[in-house]
């Protein structure tokens, strides 16, 4: 009997035996990706078939490399999916598969939460491939943070305790992964550089922007290949093609029916047209200054349609500076495309807690598939700096898109280093164009004294000086301190008036006081205010008694014409923007637009409004005969943007605690090492630092919706489910702060349930004021079938 001879192959610990001894090998062993609980394991599916899946996809569903694909990185995407579940090659993870009724954790969130994690219970897939990718160079290396994130999330080069990349590149423990499958994933491939420009000054942000591109494509791609697989072949989310023609049609249909008569009229076609030229022009960064009222939404709708037609692009993102104004754009848009055709996501319920999420919660995130996008910058502009899979997954797409930033001048300043680094990769590497849309004069471009402004932006208006000249249809006054029942005197002697305040609380206790008022307010939800603004519109048209009160839901995106408006002191743009609601057609040969101090100490505002009152009490006396003249609105940003570097810009680089995102993924030794601190980058790029908590409220359609989510059994829960569910929901959703959000808690009125929470008693949901926070108890007619 011969002799049996093993034959050691050292590669992470994996042995196995040598044909060449004169043994028989021993047959190939099969190992799985995915199971499927009480169904045997010939239905489940192979380790060998998820990673060809998720690597080169097929003609339904795409693969890594094929989203990567985009931006010049094939090779990169399918190496990323060859390797990213390398780690199923292993005797604990397909032990671990064979006798558990879920999916196992990745030992990544295992390590920052080890008390629910005990017992062994997790099983570290994602290293492993991590390893392989490292030993292939620089890209490897940038392949190694996408592959080790691709469940627990982009990790950091270095952070305190064991889950950095470093960490589990060099000294973690790795279960022996079989090699024969390290073969299968390895075989014949070849890590090709992509042609990506690097950023002015060091190639480590453009390096790093790179990676997460390939973890959004790596992510997407597994994410929609599982789904696919538990759905039995019925997920996958077949993407819609974009026609861009069939898109202008639709569009030039809807502006033939609009009104034409008018001087107002006939300046919003002029803008129109400069729109449609300026579209034919080369690929890069553009501007559309346009004073509110001029038609710019529409307008720059059609360029995206005609620039996305001459150079190929995929698809057209609209993105809007907050998501209490994003419904009326929406709407519009479907009225005019269709509801199949537009996706709007604004919902800050993102599946980020692999602990307490289902796989069909984190499968059913959004991936922008769609051919129009109408969302918000902080869901867009976060989204390129989070580090969680669930909110990058849709970030590849962005590359070969239209993006329209509307109303850009609200970004805000201690964030404007990163912000305007990341577009301008989005635009040299990525194949984007960007439109900057405001109602104001530039703020952002480079200039000596805004070095990290944007280079090379083409102003689609030639004159727009000239503009808010022709435009002018109202006069900014000052009214000095008004108290509360002063000012509701003052909004009780017109017919006709809008006052907008900066506090959900000053506008329910003026409403409260003002005889036969209407309230509007981010307390309300979409839909509910969508019928409020129905009804302000019906009363203005017909002359009848119109006293609204509102938060700065009414200060862009809705085409209302008030006589007069009351802002209570805010930035200047802000004020520009509430005086767009001020006869905004032109009927009238001016209207008032009163500024007014309040009581800021009973009615604290976000810092964000605090730095614009303080701007604009700077340079109000010296320009109070026309406040929003080109000089006023240029001194303001001088002020507000451009002065607030200091220190070497650090000014405009100040996350949150006050802390860089840049020296994350920036400077010298992010250069030399690709020493990348992504999860930290991800914490410190907040745009509103104060989060915000969706509950979805009974109003109407939000009534079924609720009682079909605490009726939807857990093993029923799919993807494609709860995803439908986070659509419609948006719609009937309230956003509160953490302190309500407690005191809603306290008060028993909120339950979540799938990891969403639900208002459970109609009673805590006024039809005037919204959501309160003083009802107590949960209703049982909601809890019981």
């Amino acid at each position: 009997m011969t002799k049996r001879v093993t034959k050691i192959v050292i590669l992470f610990g994996m042995t196995t035996p040598d044909p060449a001894a004169g043994s028989s090998p021993d047959p190939p062993r099969v190992f799985y990706a995915h199971s499927l609980p009480g169904r045997p394991p010939e239905e489940w599916e192979t380790l060998e078939q998820h990673m060809r899946n998720v690597a080169i996809g097929d003609e339904v569903t795409p693969g890594a490399g094929d989203n990567a694909s985009y931006f010049c990185a094939r090779e990169m995407g399918e190496m990323a999916g060859w390797l990213h579940d390398l780690g199923k090659a292993s005797t604990a993870f397909q032990d671990h598969i064979k006798h558990t009724k879920a999916e196992p954790v990745d030992s990544a969130l295992a390590e920052q939460f080890p008390d629910d994690n005990a017992g062994g219970q997790t099983v570290d897939h994602s290293t492993a491939g991590a390893r392989v990718a490292d030993s292939m160079g620089g890209l490897g290396r940038l392949l190694s943070y996408a592959i080790a994130g691709h469940h627990a999330g982009l990790p950091d080069w270095t952070t305190k305790g064991r889950g950095n990349l470093r960490h589990r590149l060099t000294e973690k423990y790795i279960e022996p992964t079989d090699a024969s499958v390290l073969a299968c994933a390895t075989r014949s491939r070849r890590l090709q550089s992509p042609k990506i420009k690097p950023s002015e000054g060091s190639g480590a942000f453009s390096a790093s922007m790179l990676s997460r591109m390939i973890f959004s494509s790596l992510v997407d791609a597994d994410y929609l290949w599982t789904e696919r697989f538990y759905s039995e072949g019925a997920g996958g989310r077949i993407s819609k093609q974009f026609d861009p023609a069939a898109f202008t049609e639709k569009l030039d249909k809807h502006l033939r029916q609009l009104r034409t008569e008018g001087a107002v009229n006939s300046i919003r076609r002029e803008v129109l047209s400069a729109c449609r030229n300026a579209a034919e022009d080369r690929k890069g960064f553009f501007s559309l200054h346009v004073p509110t009222g001029g038609g710019k939404t529409l307008a720059s709708m059609a360029f995206a349609l005609r620039h996305a037609a001459e150079h190929g692009l995929r698809r057209v993102v609209y993105a809007i500076p907050l998501t209490t104004i994003i419904e009326q754009t929406s709407n519009e848009f479907r009225k005019i495309f269709g509801n199949s055709e537009v996706l709007e996501h604004h919902s800050a319920i993102d599946p980020e807690d692999q602990l307490k999420s289902t796989p069909a919660q984190r499968l059913a995130s959004e991936n922008y598939s769609a051919p129009l996008i109408v969302t918000t910058n902080v869901q867009l502009l976060e989204s390129l700096f989070a580090a969680k899979p669930s909110r990058c997954r849709k970030l590849h797409h962005l590359a070969g898109s239209v993006i329209v930033f509307d109303e850009v001048q609200m970004l805000p300043v201690g964030l404007l280093h990163p912000t305007l680094a990341v577009l301008t990769e989005l635009v040299r590497n990525y194949g984007c164009s960007i439109v900057l849309c405001s109602a104001t004069q530039p703020a952002i471009q480079f200039r000596e004294s805004f070095p990290i402004g944007l280079k090379a932006v083409r102003p689609i208006i030639s004159d727009p000086t000239t503009l808010h000249q022709r435009l002018k249809r109202n006069r900014v006054k000052i009214a000095g301190r008004l108290e509360n029942d002063e000012l509701v005197h003052r909004l009780a002697s017109h017919h006709q008036v809008l006052c907008i305040v900066n506090t959900r609380r000053h506008a329910a206790d003026l409403a409260a006081d003002l005889p036969q008022a209407i309230h509007l307010s981010a307390n309300l939800c979409a839909a509910h205010r969508e019928q409020i603004v129905a009804e302000i519109r019906r009363c203005l048209s017909q002359g009848e008694q119109c006293r609204v009160v509102s938060t700065t839901v009414m200060e862009a995106g809705v085409d209302v014409d008030f006589p007069v408006v009351y802002r209570a002191e805010a930035g200047l743009d802000s004020i520009a923007q509430a005086a767009g609601r001020c006869n905004r057609e032109g009927k009238r040969s001016s209207g008032d637009v009163w500024v007014f101090e309040y009581d800021r100490k009973t009615y604290r505002a976000i810092d964000m409004v605090s730095d614009g009152i303080a701007m604009f009490r700077q340079i109000a006396d010296r320009y109070r005969e026309d406040l929003l003249s080109p000089q006023a609105i240029d001194h303001y940003f001088r002020l507000l943007f451009w002065d607030r570097g200091g220190e070497d810009g650090k000014g405009w680089d100040h996350g949150l605690g006050g802390m860089s995102v840049m020296e994350c993924l920036d400077g010298d030794d992010r250069r030399r090492q690709l020493a990348f601190q992504f999860a930290t980058a991800a914490q410190r790029y907040r745009l509103i630092q104060s989060t915000q908590t969706p509950i979805v409220v009974p109003y109407e359609k939000g009534e079924k919706l609720i009682k079909s989510l605490l009726r939807m059994p857990p093993e029923k829960l799919s993807a494609s489910w709860i995803r439908d569910w986070d659509r419609k929901s948006q719609r009937f959703s309230v956003g509160i702060y953490e302190f309500d959000h407690r005191k809603l808690l306290d008060n028993t009125t909120v339950m979540e349930c799938h990891g969403r929470w639900v208002l459970c008693n109609p009673r805590a949901y006024d039809l005037t004021l919204g959501l309160r926070r003083d009802a107590i108890g949960m209703s049982p007619e909601l809890l019981v079938q």
